[in-house]
Formats: structure tokens, C-alpha cells, sequence
């Protein structure tokens, strides 16, 4: 079976549609970069001028500063400067003392003297330290004779007078050094006898009166 159709009336054309076209990105947001080239602008140049220099006064409270005087620092010498240590003096032992005091007496000691005989005395010691001590002493009363001297350092002549003695009889003899604080060293003894003066002593000690010449 065949369906005709047939429509009446005036025929109006539907409209198309308008298409708007999407911008494009690229071509729409990107503006090209333009580069600016500044022109050099020409100053003109002037010639300089000399302005005179202008010698300002200086205000009332100035004070000249001197000029430092150099001081020259002497340059130390590099040789070394030597200091002497001091030789310590060596201190003498009692031994070598002794051996350099040697006292004697002159005599004959299995003589017996009488009282008026005066005897030569020989005695020192170089040291002036010490002091030169003689003791005599009465083998049987224990009477006793002290002398005590120095020679400040030297060795010295003396005469010892017998009748500087107490009593007649035998006697030990020393001499001796005593020390500064009083010790007794270097004893030297001996013994010695006195007896009374005879008429026969006086008459070999008698000088013979010179005969006048004719």
C-alpha cells in the first residue's frame, strides 16, 4: 500500500543555525613582544671650570700638633752576657788548722830554769779567727797561769818571764786555739821546771865592769 502525503499552505524556510567560532588562544592572549631601542640622547658637554681654591681660616682653638719625635731602639747585641758565679772559698777541716799552728817554746826541758830566766816564744796562726790561749799548770799545788792573745793572722815573737809565775815547781804547758764560740783545738803541751834564783846564777848573769885604759 502507498501513503501520499500532501501539505497546504506557504512554505517557510527554517533558519540555519549561526555557529560562533571558539577564539583561539594562541592567536587571541599572546601579543607579540615589541622591543624598544632608546635612542642615545647627546649631552652637550661643557668645559670645566678652575674655581680658586679657598683657603679657609682656622677657628680660634686650633692647636698645632708637633711632629713626634722618633725614638731609636737600640738593636739587642746577640752575644751573651757572661755572669761569674762566685767560687765558694773552701772551709779549712781542724785537721789542716792544726798543721799550720805550731808553737814552741825555747828551752831545754831537763833544765830547770830559775824564776828571773825569760825564754823566747814563737807562735801564730794565719786564721784571725782565733785566739791563741797559754795555760801553765803546777803539777803538784794545781796552781794555774792563763794568757790568752791574738796575732790577727800572723805568726809572732814573744818572750815568756818566768817570774810571771805563781810558785816555784813543775809545770805542764799548753797552747791551744779556741774557736769563736769557744771550742778548745790544736792543743800543743810541754812541761817545764822553775826553781829559785842561787847566788851562782847571779854571778853568770853579772856583766864584768870594763877595766879603764892607762
Amino acid at each position: 500500500m502507498v501513503i501520499s502525503a500532501v501539505g497546504c499552505g506557504t512554505t517557510q524556510p527554517t533558519p540555519s543555525p549561526t555557529i560562533t567560532p571558539t577564539p583561539s588562544l594562541l592567536a587571541d592572549s599572546i601579543t607579540p613582544a615589541v622591543t624598544i631601542a632608546p635612542s642615545p640622547t647627546k649631552i652637550a658637554t661643557s668645559a670645566p671650570i678652575n674655581t680658586p681654591y679657598e683657603r679657609r681660616p682656622l677657628p680660634p682653638t686650633w692647636t698645632p700638633t708637633s711632629t713626634p719625635t722618633i725614638t731609636l731602639t737600640r738593636t739587642p747585641s746577640l752575644t751573651p752576657t757572661i755572669t761569674l758565679t762566685p767560687t765558694a772559698t773552701a772551709t779549712r777541716t781542724t785537721a789542716e788548722l792544726c798543721e799550720d799552728f805550731n808553737p814552741a817554746i825555747v828551752y831545754d826541758d831537763k833544765i830547770a830554769y830559775p824564776r828571773e830566766t825569760i825564754l823566747t816564744v814563737f807562735a801564730g796562726i794565719d786564721d784571725p779567727n782565733y785566739l791563741i790561749v797559754f795555760e801553765m799548770i803546777e803539777q803538784v799545788t794545781g796552781e794555774t797561769f792563763t794568757s790568752s792573745f791574738s796575732t790577727n793572722g800572723l805568726y809572732s815573737i814573744g818572750e815568756l818571764i818566768l817570774i810571771n809565775f805563781p810558785i816555784i815547781g813543775t809545770y805542764d804547758w799548753t797552747f791551744y786555739l779556741q774557736s769563736p764560740d769557744g771550742e778548745r783545738i790544736c792543743p800543743v803541751s810541754g812541761v817545764i821546771s822553775l826553781r829559785e834564783t842561787t847566788l851562782f846564777d847571779l854571778i853568770q848573769t853579772a856583766q864584768p865592769t870594763p877595766s879603764a885604759t892607762p
